[in-house]
């Protein structure tokens, strides 16, 4: 059995001002115009998508992890006035999550976070495509993953739905990964200021790409960094946390 227990290292989220996150949420009635909601999406759902991104090699039966992770995106993208014209650069969520092997190289993944009135739940599987032997570790561990999500504000609700491929060499020490994904994500206003915009609905999809290290110098000590690219704009992660 692996139990692996990931206590994010937030410095991405945390040093952004709680503003940048939660600003959007509080100023959504007010800013929200018709053609704002699918870039909105697009973004929320590019850094959702970049926090559930999970190279980890399969759990395996009957193992099971808890982890924490914090993604930012340096720049809200450019037709994405809910945020821009709330001021925000930089922004970024936390996600807890929670990974429970099973057989075939199977996991099953929950997820979630709350923050200022807004609500995320979903989850998902992972499968372990191939996994080299110990002889071959020149060759990367394979892994897919399909997520989905639900998130629940008072001005707003968002579905979302992503899916991820990774690939992670697991050398001593330090073990790089590249990942791609993709994001579906649909919108739907519950409250604005604006007549007529209550039950409009937008779906944006968009690409992510990832390239990262996780580091175990120190035994049952796993740190990770990674560069995120979501829909063409910057952004990273930052993990810390033991495994047993």
């Amino acid at each position: 059995m692996r139990i692996k227990l990931r206590l994010s290292v937030l410095s991405l989220v945390l040093l952004i001002p709680l503003s940048s996150w939660a600003g959007p949420f509080n100023q959504f009635s007010s800013l929200i115009q018709s053609q704002a909601l699918k870039p909105f999406a697009l973004d929320i759902g590019g850094v959702l998508g970049g926090a559930e991104f999970d190279p980890t090699p399969p759990t395996g039966f009957p193992g099971a992890s808890v982890q924490m992770v914090g993604v930012m995106q340096t720049t809200p993208n450019s037709n994405d006035i809910v945020l821009k014209d709330n001021g925000v650069k930089e922004f970024g969520l936390p996600m807890l999550q929670a990974t429970v092997g099973l057989p075939f190289h199977l996991d099953v993944v929950a997820h979630g976070f709350s923050y200022d009135g807004a609500t995320v739940l979903g989850g998902g599987l992972r499968y372990g495509l191939f996994t080299p032997s110990r002889l071959l570790l020149f060759l990367p561990t394979v892994e897919l993953s399909a997520m989905g999500d639900v998130i629940n504000d008072s001005a707003f609700s968002m579905t979302h739905l992503s899916a991820d491929a990774s690939a992670i060499w697991r050398l001593p020490i330090i073990q790089p990964f590249l990942g791609v994904g993709f994001d579906d994500t649909k919108a739907t206003i519950d409250s604005a200021q604006l007549v007529g915009l209550n039950g409009l609905s937008a779906t944006a999809t968009g690409s992510r790409l990832a390239a990262g290290i996780d580091f175990t110098a120190i035994p049952f000590v796993t740190l990770r960094a990674a560069y995120m690219v979501f829909h063409g704009i910057s952004g990273g992660e930052l993990t810390a946390g033991v495994g047993f």
